[in-house]
């Protein structure tokens, strides 16, 4: 037997295929496969068949936890601290491992395809979801659980709504959960009841922690100016203010770039994420939706080849190449790059995951930074048809781990209200109502988390998929040429929309569509 085929033997018998991890990684580079494309072939292969653990609430205390944490991205500070805190108080040690976002999902992926009982508590992000839900436990029978869990401290309908979302998957076909549009409403839209959880059957993998979603800064400085107020009310008849709507959009940005307006502060009137990269497809798909298109439908086609995405991706590469409010740099930019061209003033508008800064000098020369909810389509009502895209961090447990009556006692400590606000000193984004609603939490950035907590309540989500990573490297790759003048728009989209058809062929997706 060759290396090749013998670890494609092994990943389509399944996660108890008897390789080591070592073993599996160098089999499965050898196939081009990289450790998260293995994981999600292991996945789908065959639900783990591990024996239901009975958890006692009088089960002895560990002497130690161990959590496996991604690094600044979910604010690794307040884990940390939460880590400090229950260990002081339980006496229980509590050790937090944490790396950036694409070793994490490595090793995670790595950890839980193994059956590795290593880590009690596990990070999971939204697109992890459908690959990891067969590998941790369900926290319903828990959450039920008076003798473990104080519903007080659970608190379960003062999280965010659509949190709960993202930690609900059917583990009887985990490749493909049901996407958001498919959820019950208790899910998506509140109120969250323990009753309707358990009368589901959507298992509930994790507790929601950290959550991200899309929000618009903009130069308060230059909003607020009497002389850019005026020239720009002589020249658009209306006041002044960030933009509401797409057409807003392109009105407010012209006039604060200077190739349109020579008087203008900044060079540029906003910024994208347009580099092939993740921040490319989640900036792509907030334009789509906001055009009507809802990526795959509920019989797993892609839609966006439509003459509503056509238009939505075309007006997105516009920004760059025909209105040229965008910085053409902006094909070669991150989430990262993004951040430092508004906070070196190149830009009046710009959007991003967190709370956005300028430099010290520029705020020393009286710069401000305000924020606002991202922009949408006007409807022909009157409406805006807005979606930030969203996702969220949550605190799951490893169902091969020796200690799931402690690892929920933390996650559930980790996740409480009252433990919850203390995470406001390191900026955590807080995954509860009440986070939002504390005075005290709103006083550490007064400019920031009110827009931040309305614009989690309209966030649009990334497709439950266990083969998210190959899905959104299609669109990027496609949409990546279009935008660097190597294709149309049209050649683009559909190539997009085959390749992701065969995607889901290949992994036996349509086997679960009725």
């Amino acid at each position: 037997m060759n290396e090749k085929s013998g670890v494609s033997d092994v990943l389509m018998r399944g996660s108890r295929a008897t390789l080591s991890r070592r073993e599996l990684t160098k089999s499965g580079l050898a196939l081009g496969l990289s450790a998260s494309a293995i994981a999600a072939l292991l996945t789908t292969a065959r639900t783990p068949n591990a024996a239901a653990q009975e958890i006692a609430a009088d089960a002895p205390k560990p002497e130690e936890l161990r959590v496996l944490y991604v690094g600044v991205e979910a604010n690794v500070d307040s884990m940390n601290y939460a880590a400090q805190k229950y260990g002081d108080e339980k006496g229980i040690k509590v050790t937090v491992d944490s790396f950036p976002q694409t070793a994490m999902r490595e090793k995670l992926f790595a950890e839980l395809s193994s059956q590795s009982p290593y880590y009690d508590v596990v990070l999971i992000d939204h697109p992890w979801g459908a690959a990891t839900a067969p590998h941790l436990l369900d926290l319903r029978p828990l959450m039920a659980n008076p003798e473990i869990t104080d519903p007080a401290v659970l608190a379960i309908d003062d999280f965010v709504p659509q949190t709960w979302a993202q930690v609900a998957y059917d583990q009887t076909k985990p490749p493909v959960p049901p996407m958001e549009f498919q959820l019950p409403e208790f899910l998506v839209s509140g109120p969250m009841d323990l009753d309707d959880a358990m009368g589901s059957n959507l298992a509930l993998c994790g507790l929601p922690f950290h959550p991200n979603v899309l929000t618009m800064a903009y130069r308060l400085d230059y909003f607020e100016d009497p002389e850019l107020q005026a020239k720009f009310e002589e020249a658009n008849g209306r006041e002044l203010t960030p933009p509401e709507d797409w057409d807003e959009f392109v009105e407010v940005t012209e006039f604060f770039t200077q190739s349109h307006n020579p008087d203008s502060p900044t060079p540029y009137g906003a910024t994208l994420m347009a580099k092939k990269h993740e921040s490319l497809y989640t900036d792509w798909r907030v334009w789509n939706r906001t055009f009507g298109v809802v990526e795959i439908n509920e019989k797993l086609e892609p839609t966006f080849n439509s003459e509503d995405g056509i238009a939505a991706t075309s007006f997105y590469g516009d920004l760059i190449n025909e209105y040229k409010v965008v910085p053409p740099e902006a094909t070669t930019w991150t989430w990262d790059e993004v951040t430092t061209a508004f906070g070196s003033g190149q830009t009046a508008i710009a959007m991003n995951y967190h709370r956005m800064l300028l430099d010290p000098d520029i705020e020393a020369e009286g710069g401000k930074v305000g924020f606002a909810k991202v922009p949408g389509k006007r409807q022909e009502d009157g409406t805006i048809l807005r979606a930030p895209h969203y996702g969220t961090y949550y605190l799951g447990l490893n169902r091969y781990a020796k200690n799931p009556r402690w690892a929920y006692d933390l996650i559930l400590t980790a996740t409480s209200p009252d433990w919850m606000k203390e995470y406001s000193q390191f900026l955590f984004h807080g995954s509860r109502v009440s986070y939002y609603e504390d005075p005290e939490v709103i006083a550490t950035r007064p400019e920031y988390w009110p827009t931040f907590a309305e614009s989690l309540h309209i966030g649009y989500a990334r497709p439950r998929i266990s083969v998210y990573v190959e899905y959104s490297e299609t669109i990027q790759a496609e949409v990546s040429r279009y935008l660097l003048g190597e294709q149309s728009v049209e050649d683009a989209l559909n190539n997009a929309a085959t390749k992701i058809r065969e995607l889901f062929e290949r992994n036996n997706y349509y086997q679960f569509v009725e």
